[in-house]
């Protein structure tokens, strides 16, 4: 099976910002340097088994939920949650249009 790093790192990212976590306090939790944790989320490295069970340890997840690719019940909350201020701001005036 072929997972897509990217993808990971989005879910991992995702994960780590609905905890509060900085790379930094993500990479002091699971003993790895905050390059690292840059690497990962962009999907520029990948991680082995034991890294992948750390993350979800610190980050309160499942195995199946960083690997999956389904739709999880708080997907949207996530996205809104990656959104730069940009972003955020055409969609408000998107439906203050309406």
């Amino acid at each position: 099976m072929i997972f897509d790093k990217k993808e990971i790192g989005l879910k991992i990212k995702a994960a780590r910002k609905m905890r509060g976590y900085t790379q930094s306090k993500l990479a002091e939790l699971i003993n790895v340097s905050d390059r690292t944790i840059n690497l990962m989320e962009t999907g520029k490295s990948g991680m082995t088994l034991k890294t992948l069970i750390k993350f979800c340890n610190a980050l309160n997840v499942s195995p199946n939920y960083i690997l999956s690719y389904e739709i999880q019940e708080n997907s949207l909350e996530e996205a809104i949650k990656n959104l730069n201020d940009n972003e955020l701001t055409t969609i408000k005036n998107f439906f203050n249009n309406l």
